[in-house]
């Protein structure tokens, strides 16, 4: 059974660019959880920003997603916006309702 309930999860996608995301906004606001991009075998994506302002990186590549080409249209997808949603799963869903 599916409890109601919410979640603000202040998180956020810093960027495909490969460079440090100290040097951004949000990234470097104190209390946002910036999640980096990582491929299958746990390897940061060579897109993927880095640096300290990372909190955690989650699985980013080959994500199959919803595009906009149509209502049942999927595509594969890779970065850190595909990131976001994975972290939003894991952080504001009970894990046995994963």
């Amino acid at each position: 059974m599916l409890t109601n309930h919410v979640c603000f999860l202040p998180q956020e996608a810093p960027g495909n660019r490969d460079e440090d995301s100290s040097d951004f906004s949000p990234s470097r606001v104190a209390g946002v959880i910036s999640v980096g991009s990582a491929n299958i075998d746990d390897s940061k994506q060579t897109t993927s920003d880095y640096g300290s302002a990372i909190g955690v990186f989650a699985p980013g590549g080959n994500i199959i997603s919803a595009f906009n080409t149509s209502d049942t249209a999927t595509a594969t997808l890779s970065g850190t916006s595909q990131v976001s949603v994975v972290m939003t799963l894991a952080f504001c869903r009970p894990w046995d309702q994963l």
